[in-house]
C-alpha cells in the first residue's frame, strides 16, 4: 500500500511526514522536525505528491475527499510491538555545531551547546514531543552538569541517563510530561 518516500499523514493527528521504512503492518515517516513514528498502516492516509504537507490546509480537504473509505474491522487481536516513544536525539558535540570548533573559547562553545538545547527543549514543549536524548559526551562533565541544571529549570522535565547500550555513559535522555486530555 505505501512506498518509501510517500507523503503521509496521520489520520487524527496533526503529523505529516514521508515514509522511511516498512515492515509488515507497520510504517515508518519522518516528520518535517526529523522525528521517526511508527504507525500501522490502517493509521496513515497517503497524500498526493502533489500536494505540499501543509497539515492545516489539507487534512479537512483529504478527510472530507477519503470519507467514504471502509474502516475494515480486525478478525483477531493485533498484536502490537512494544509501543516505544519517538525519539529526538541531539548531538551537542562542538565539531558538530561548528564547521571549525577552534575558532571559539571552550566557555563560548559551552553557551553555543547550552542554547542549543534550550531551543530543542522549547520545540520538543510546543510541538508536544515526548522525548529526546542530548549527546553530550563524557570529557570532564561540564557541559553534563550545565545540562542538568537547565533541565532543572523547568517543571515538566525529567532527566536520566540514556541507555547505556545504544549511548555509553555520554547521554541525557530528557522525558516531557505532558498534560493528558480527557474525552
Amino acid at each position: 500500500m505505501f512506498e518509501l518516500s510517500d507523503n503521509v499523514m496521520v489520520l487524527d493527528e496533526p503529523i505529516v511526514g514521508k515514509v522511511v521504512s516498512l515492515s509488515a503492518d507497520w510504517v515508518s515517516i519522518c516528520t518535517e522536525e526529523g522525528v521517526v513514528l511508527e504507525y500501522h498502516e490502517t493509521q496513515l492516509l497517503k497524500v498526493p505528491s502533489s500536494q505540499s504537507l501543509d497539515y492545516t490546509s489539507n487534512f479537512n480537504t483529504f478527510k472530507n475527499q477519503n470519507s467514504g473509505i471502509k474502516k475494515t474491522k480486525s478478525k483477531g487481536l493485533i498484536k502490537r510491538k512494544k509501543k516505544e516513544i519517538p525519539c529526538l536525539e541531539i548531538d551537542l558535540h562542538a565539531d558538530k555545531l561548528l564547521k571549525n570548533p577552534k575558532v571559539l573559547s571552550p566557555f563560548d562553545i559551552l553557551n553555543l551547546q547550552l542554547e542549543k538545547a534550550k531551543f530543542h527543549i522549547e520545540s520538543a514543549i510546543a510541538k508536544r514531543i515526548p522525548r529526546i536524548v542530548f549527546i553530550h559526551g563524557v570529557g570532564e562533565g561540564v557541559l553534563k552538569a550545565e545540562l542538568n541544571t537547565l533541565f532543572r529549570r523547568y517543571d515538566n522535565i525529567k532527566a536520566s541517563e540514556a541507555d547505556f547500550k545504544i549511548y555509553g555513559r555520554g547521554a541525557t535522555e530528557v522525558y516531557f510530561i505532558q498534560n493528558v486530555k480527557s474525552f
